[in-house]
Parts: C-alpha cells; structure tokens; sequence
C-alpha cells in the first residue's frame, strides 16, 4: 500500500524533513520490514536518484518536440517562400538579399551546436552509496543493480549529491535553444512591424489584437517565445550557481576499470 501525502505531510510535522516522512510514512505500512526501506542510504541518494528519472522522462518530452525537430518541420512547409529573397539587415538596416531558406538553415546550425541530446543523457546517472559517498553501509553492488532496473548510470565519482555540473549543462543547452528561438522570434518581431511588414502571424476572422485596438495584429506568439525564453536562461544561471554545492569531505571512487 502506498502512504497518502497527507500522512507524509503529518509526519513531516513532526520529523522537518520531507524525505525522512516518507520514508518513515511508507516503513510504517511494511511493519518490521519497515525497518530495511531506508537501510544504508541517505537522503540524497533518493532524492537525486529521483531527479535523474525526473530529468530523463523531461528530456524525452524535449526531444520530441525539440527546437531542431520544430525547425525541421518549419523548414519543411512549402508555403514558407523558402526561395523567396527578403532584404537582409546589419545594423537595423537593409543592406542585401538574402533568401529565407538560408535564415532556415542558420537556425538549424545554431540548434545543432546546443548538443541537446547529448546533455540530456548526461544526467541519467543515479547513486545509492550512503552518507557522504562512502558505501559504510551498503554494497556497491546494490547501487549497481538498482541503476540498472531504473535505466541509469551509476554515478562514478561524487560527494553526498551528484554533481550538478550535469544539470547546469543541460540547463545551458536548453538556454541555448531557447536564445536561438529567441533570436527569431525577435526578428519575426521586427519584420512584422507595419512600415516592415515582411511576415506576419496568423490572425484569423473574429481575432482582436487589442481591446481598444481590436484591428492591430500584433506578433503575440513572437513576444510569448521571447518572453519565455528569458526565464530559461535564468535557470541556466541557477544550475552554475549550484555547481558549487553539495557535500566536499569524502570522494568516492571506483577502482579505473568498474568506470
């Protein structure tokens, strides 16, 4: 049986720890067994392990609908003009043609270089080796088996947490799609300014662009990307800033050959 979050939350009134609540939440239904859920492990080890299965669902969800895929399938519709020349700008400026196939396909290159999905299963990697990283209290064999059933890579070297470097690569990855959509959307932007009007996005019949101004036909999916996009890059500066955590006092290693 599986414990209800409201027992969890009335243990946690007590303990001030959420995992140490659950754990006791879930030991409680397995009477004596109970005693071996948590044996040898420290919180980390479950937590972490847990984010790893968390981030590996999330970056197939990202995968799927990924910005080189979503610029692939941009690229591929025939109404896009991808022939068609438009006046290139430096410094705000026309200066000379260029063809919107060739904006297509620097997107894509800009995609490409973020190694998306080569960060993302950098942090499939899980860890059960108890306080500190030392394995005083359970076999490495159990980490072993555990990461295997679960999909993952035993962590070869860390502290009490896994290392965020991991994270706060993938997080720059996905700051990095998200500057390149960015990038375009701002441009899209600029291109469907009145005096411009280059592109514009669909406005179908009985849309308002504004409730004093319903005729106005503003680029609101470009700004929505942008916007977002600025959050996204927020997070990457957090995972740095994690970088810096977690536990320092022991290292554990495996011997060259078990990495």
């Amino acid at each position: 049986m599986t414990p209800t979050a409201e027992r969890v939350a009335e243990i946690e009134q007590t303990t001030d720890h959420d995992l140490a609540a659950f754990v006791d939440a879930v030991a409680e239904q397995l009477g004596p067994e109970g005693r071996w859920v948590h044996y040898g492990l420290t919180s980390s080890d479950v937590v972490d392990t847990a984010l790893a299965l968390q981030m590996r669902d999330a970056g197939e969800l990202v995968l799927r609908a990924s910005t080189a895929r979503s610029l692939r399938s941009f690229g591929g519709r025939k109404n896009i003009g991808g022939r068609c020349a438009s006046a290139a700008r430096t410094a705000s400026t026309p200066s000379d043609d260029v063809r919107v196939e060739a904006r297509r396909l620097g997107i894509r290159a800009r995609s490409r270089r973020s190694r998306l999905r080569a960060r993302a299963r950098a942090v499939r990697v899980g860890q059960l080796s108890g306080t500190v990283g030392t394995y005083a209290a359970i076999d490495p064999e159990v980490e072993r088996i555990a990461c295997e059933r679960l999909g993952l890579e035993p962590d070869p070297v860390s502290t009490q947490v896994i290392a965020r470097d991991r994270h706060a690569e993938l997080l720059s990855a996905l700051a990095l799609c998200a500057t390149s959509l960015d990038r375009f959307a701002r441009r899209s932007g600029h291109l469907a300014r009145t005096e411009v009007r280059e592109v514009e996005e669909p406005f179908a019949t009985g849309m308002k662009g504004s409730s004093a101004m319903p005729h106005k036909r503003n680029p609101k999916v470009a700004e929505r990307i942008s916007g977002l996009a600025r959050v996204v890059r927020a997070a990457a500066v957090v995972g740095l800033e994690k970088c810096r955590s977690g536990t320092s006092a022991t290292f554990r290693t495996r011997p060259p050959s078990a990495w």
